[in-house]
């Protein structure tokens, strides 16, 4: 009884992690706006406060 509560408990847990795993994810394509930056601190420099036409902007971040 008990390998046949195992085998059972195993297929269980694969299909609701095979399940879990289709969310749809929102994807960008080309022409679509940029979603607002977020920024939690500042490492270097002040805040940007608007964007001037000409200038060149760095955006340096790290996700894990």
């Amino acid at each position: 009884m008990k390998p046949k509560f195992q085998l059972l408990l195993l297929f269980f847990m694969i299909t609701v992690s095979a399940f879990a795993q289709t969310q749809q994810v929102d994807t960008f394509n080309i022409g679509d706006t940029a979603p607002a930056i977020k920024v939690s601190r500042w490492v270097k420099g002040a805040p940007v406060q608007r964007f001037e036409k000409g200038k060149v902007y760095v955006l340096d971040f790290w996700a894990t």
